[in-house]
């Protein structure tokens, strides 16, 4: 099954997402932001929200990475859950690497970049998502990252040639769609991610992060030491058993494996 979908910003001005909608768009990926300050918020973020949810369009965003250490794009990740905190987007958190900026680092300072942004916004609970071009892909990351996360192919051509898995292909910036003044990128979703993120919610919703009184004092304290962690999704698993690589995790976040 595919996914029409549109990518925006405030380059695209106003935007009639009923016709948008009408013209048989099934979602949008709004820009939230680009890098890590307050002043580089996306202009019309806030409407780009408003009017997707009031049309029913599924939404997601892409924050623009201009980080070049994973420090920055810790600050970049925090920046963007700052932007689209309480927003619930049915599409993916996507962290966007194309600038030119970037290109001087290795496949492994990339990729270290990358991965701090996405492991961030997959630890706030949300669906993350990398973008970049066909040549980025191919020749800027290391291949267990392309792997671990669900990659948004850049490629304006007739069709796909990344060997690689995505879920997601941009295949032109010149598209015109209803509602939209401008010309703007299409895209083709191949997986059907509402679904999966509700999915995913509801697996959340049944988690029980709630210690046992007896414990509570303790798990508090374990957590501001960051010994107790969780994993990658938020779920503390305080009533799971402990087997042993919770064992080995324990004892090396308690500083005993040197």
């Amino acid at each position: 099954m595919e996914f029409r979908g549109i990518d925006i910003s405030e380059y695209q001005g106003e935007i009639d997402f009923g016709r948008v909608k009408q013209s048989g768009i099934d979602f949008v990926m709004i820009r939230s932001g680009y890098g890590r300050n307050s002043d580089q918020r996306d202009g019309y973020l806030e409407r780009n929200i408003d009017g997707a949810r009031a049309a029913g369009l599924d939404y997601g965003f892409y924050h623009y990475a201009y980080a070049t250490t994973p420090e920055r794009a810790a600050e970049e990740a925090d920046f963007c859950l700052e932007l689209i905190r309480g927003s619930d987007p049915t599409m993916p958190v996507a962290y966007d690497i194309e600038d030119a900026s970037l290109k001087g680092l290795s496949r492994e300072q990339l990729s270290r970049v990358a991965r701090t942004f996405l492991e961030r916004i997959r630890a706030a609970g949300y669906y993350p998502m990398l973008y970049a071009s066909l040549s980025w892909l191919n020749n800027r990351f290391e291949p267990s990252l392309l792997e671990e996360y669900d990659v948004w192919l850049a490629q304006w051509a007739p069709a796909p040639t990344y060997t690689g898995e995505f879920g997601m292909w941009q295949y032109t910036s010149s598209g015109r769609v209803p509602g939209v003044s401008t010309a703007v990128d299409l895209n083709v979703a191949y997986k059907d991610y509402p679904a999966i993120i509700a999915e995913m919610e509801a697996v959340e919703d049944s988690w029980d992060n709630t210690p046992s009184p007896y414990a509570a004092e303790a798990v508090a304290k374990a957590i501001e030491l960051g010994i107790l962690r969780g994993n990658q999704y938020g779920d503390l698993m305080l009533h799971s058993p402990l087997i042993r690589e919770d064992f080995f995790v324990l004892i090396d976040r308690l500083g005993l494996l040197g």
